[in-house]
């Protein structure tokens, strides 16, 4: 069976057989393909008037025209996609990180002694009259464990990750696609 010319095929052998050409990007001179130029024009490259380009398919996959249903539209001879992707903050679904603050018992000293002052200090000026003593002199001798109270302050969450893309590829094989320079020019319907 004879191919239709600019027809690309995968072939499982590394080289192009007669009549095909590597799908690799080169550039080829119109006057050497001029069949082959009135169906490729300049989509894949060249200058239009001494030369044009053939598709270039190292290392990508085909994808077909148009608009498939809830996808993006791909006009012909388009190309895109990356082979790695770093993800933003607005690509990431919305998480939480646990921030985790260890707190520590809290011991407090009191004497069960009868106060003898009437202030912490050794002031001795007070407000009309004798003051019931407050304060003790002495070292606490009861431990009292309190609980329920409440510490503000902030807790810092550090960034993570280090900004590197990771591999966006899906599983491959690789083959040798060709286009060929020969063969059935292809009529318009």
């Amino acid at each position: 069976m004879d191919p239709y010319m600019a027809q690309i095929l995968a072939f499982a052998f590394g080289w192009a057989p007669m009549g095909f050409q590597i799908c690799d990007g080169s550039i080829l001179q119109i006057s050497q393909n001029s069949a082959l130029y009135s169906l490729l024009g300049t989509y894949f490259g060249g200058n239009g008037t001494q030369t044009f380009g053939i598709p270039d398919l190292k290392g990508r996959t085909i994808l077909g025209q148009g608009n498939g249903t809830g996808l993006t539209p791909r006009p012909f001879a388009s190309m895109g996609g990356v082979e790695q992707v770093t993800l933003s903050q607005n690509e990431m679904p919305i998480h939480s990180h646990t921030a985790v603050f260890t707190g520590t018992s809290v011991t407090v000293k009191a004497s069960s002694a009868i106060g003898t002052s009437g202030t912490p200090s050794t002031r001795s000026n007070t407000l009309g009259g004798s003051a019931t003593g407050l304060y003790n002199s002495a070292a606490p001798d009861i431990a009292l464990n309190i609980g329920g109270g409440a510490v503000a302050g902030t807790v810092a969450v550090a960034n993570a990750g280090q900004s590197i893309g990771h591999n966006n590829m899906q599983p491959f094989t690789v083959l040798n696609y060709c286009i060929a320079t020969q063969g059935i020019y292809p009529t318009r319907p």
